[in-house]
C-alpha cells in the first residue's frame, strides 16, 4: 500500500485528506484508534490525513492508495459520495458493496471497532428490511451479471 507523492506542495491539502480528516473528527476518533481499526501505521495515517509529507526539507503532497482510503473511510464514516467527490470511485464502490467489512478484524480489542461493526450490521439490517426478497434477489443477480428468473 504505497501512497503517491507529488511535490512540491503549494496551497491546500488534497480533497481526500480533508474529507477523511473531517470524518475522523466528526466521529471523535484519534489517529491511533483509526490505526488500530484499519491496521495502517500511524505514520502513514498522519501523512494521509495531512495530505503531505516532509522529507529532507521538501514537502510533498501525499495521495493514499484506494484500498487504504476504503479502509479508513469505512472506519471514520466518510460516505461513498464524499469519496467520489475526491475521485476515489473504487473506494466508494468498495464501501457500498462491502457488507462484510469488519474493523474488528484489524483491532478486535478496541471499543470503537466493535461499535462500528454493530452500527454497520444494524444499518445493513435496516436497508435489507426496506426491500422485498424479490428485489434483493434481482439486485444480487444484477451484480452477478445474470438475469433473475422473474425477469424472463
Amino acid at each position: 500500500m504505497d501512497a503517491t507523492e507529488f511535490g512540491p506542495v503549494i496551497g491546500d491539502p488534497p480533497l481526500i485528506a480533508v474529507i477523511l480528516t473531517q470524518a475522523r473528527k466528526r466521529r471523535g476518533m484519534t489517529v491511533d484508534a483509526v490505526s488500530a481499526a484499519t491496521g495502517i501505521k500511524v505514520s502513514s495515517l498522519n501523512h494521509y490525513f495531512a495530505g503531505r509529507r516532509s522529507r529532507k526539507g521538501e514537502t510533498r503532497i501525499v495521495i493514499p492508495p484506494s484500498d487504504a482510503v476504503a479502509k479508513i473511510a469505512a472506519v471514520v464514516g466518510a460516505t461513498p459520495d464524499e469519496l467520489r467527490s475526491a475521485g476515489f470511485h473504487d473506494a466508494a464502490r468498495a464501501i457500498e458493496t462491502s457488507t462484510e467489512f469488519d474493523p474488528g478484524e484489524y483491532a478486535p480489542d478496541t471499543t470503537v471497532a466493535q461499535a462500528m461493526v454493530r452500527l454497520r450490521r444494524s444499518l445493513l439490517a435496516s436497508v435489507v428490511a426496506d426491500f422485498s426478497d424479490e428485489e434483493l434477489q434481482e439486485e444480487l443477480a444484477r451484480r452477478a451479471g445474470t438475469r433473475s428468473a422473474s425477469a424472463n
